[in-house]
């Protein structure tokens, strides 16, 4: 069963910047990118292929997100990081798939912990 019956897949929409950090650093510019991730092979009533779906939108944002990622400017890496995390969640928002949510939920309280 799919949990998606209008369309096969979530567009994760991505802006760059975010409106506090386009007013806090004006010498990053802000624009939009966007990446398309397939769901039509996923069944997201299973715990399994929701995770499968997570580390595709994973990547995706990273791969978007990746503009100077060997830099070591902290700010343009704080920057590629708050990008990742916000275009990550936004795409499980549009997803509106429990499992996936859950799956997102659990992966950033990880993260706060480290």
């Amino acid at each position: 069963m799919k949990t998606f019956s209008a369309f096969r897949l979530v567009s994760a929409t991505l802006v760059a910047a975010t409106a506090v950090a386009a007013s806090a650093e004006p010498q990053i510019p802000h624009f939009e990118r966007n990446a398309t991730v397939y769901v039509a092979d996923l069944d997201l009533a299973s715990e399994r292929d929701a995770r499968v779906l997570y580390e595709r939108i994973s990547y995706a944002a990273r791969s978007i997100c990746a503009a100077d990622e060997l830099s070591f400017d902290v700010k343009k890496r704080l920057h590629q990081r708050t990008c990742v995390e916000t275009a990550v969640a936004d795409a499980v928002d549009r997803a509106n798939a429990p499992l996936l949510t859950a799956i997102h939920l659990q992966r950033r309280e990880q993260l706060a912990r480290l």
